[in-house]
């Protein structure tokens, strides 16, 4: 009699490719900051768009998050020995969501504890008082965000949580007419009715920059923009543990 073979089972995961992200349409700026030591650019994986190293900007391999082996420095250190360190994009109409549009912006940062001055993470500028956001560390390490409109009654501006030195996954969007702020995927304060349309503002795109200032923002590893979805849903949520997708 024939002896019968033993049957296994494969696991599926094993031959898995790649993540990919079931949004990638809908995100307008994509960036994992992965290179060699000292290189100066990167490349907008989601929409090709011309990012400008500014100062000391680099991409360095002595630190970095998801064993990624490199992220972008624009640090403390960096900062005062290099001279102020940020990148530019474009202005776009990608940067100024509509009236009722989900949107998300989010990015893996170390911001090595504070500084003891406001850190700009993300901003999208023409001056002091013109943008439609600011997403910024306060001199206190809280989570911050200005969101400015062409009436001041439309404005948003809150603060919540601390930034605690190493790496973090920081967030703000829109789902509805409600804007979450997060950190690690944690909701630390939220904007009620906030369904304005943001202030459309013609300048650059700043990263680690405001008006022309800039306080060492710190090691970022990944950033990213999602147009037309808030990506997490309401509430907490259980944030990226991998570099963000690039198709």
């Amino acid at each position: 009699m024939k002896k019968r073979q033993r049957g296994f089972l494969l696991n599926p995961f094993r031959f898995a490719g790649p993540a990919t992200d079931p949004l990638i349409a809908l995100v307008k700026f994509g960036v994992n900051f992965t290179g060699t030591n000292g290189q100066t650019s990167a490349t907008d994986y989601a929409t090709g768009k011309a990012i400008t190293f500014v100062g000391g900007a680099h991409i360095t391999t002595s630190t970095s998050t998801f064993s990624a082996g490199s992220c972008l420095d624009i640090s403390i250190t960096n900062h005062g020995t290099l001279g102020a360190s940020w990148l530019t994009v474009p202005d776009s109409a990608d940067w100024t969501p509509g009236a009722s549009e989900d949107f998300c912006w989010e990015v893996v940062i170390d911001g090595q504890g504070g500084t003891g001055g406001t850190m700009d993470i993300v901003n999208h500028s023409t001056g002091s008082s013109a943008y439609p956001y600011r997403f910024y560390r306060s001199s206190a390490n809280a989570l911050g965000l200005l969101g400015f409109d062409n009436a001041t009654s439309l404005d948003w501006n809150t603060v919540g949580g601390a930034i605690t030195s190493g790496f973090k996954h920081l967030a703000f969007r829109r789902v509805g007419s409600t804007v979450y702020l997060s950190i690690d995927g944690v909701t630390v304060n939220t904007i009620s009715s906030a369904s304005a349309a943001r202030f459309n503002s013609t300048g650059e795109l700043n990263i680690g920059m405001y008006n022309g200032l800039t306080s060492g923002t710190g090691y970022i590893q990944s950033i990213r923009y999602t147009k037309g979805d808030g990506r997490y849903g309401t509430g907490s949520f259980t944030p990226p543990s991998a570099l963000f997708p690039t198709s």
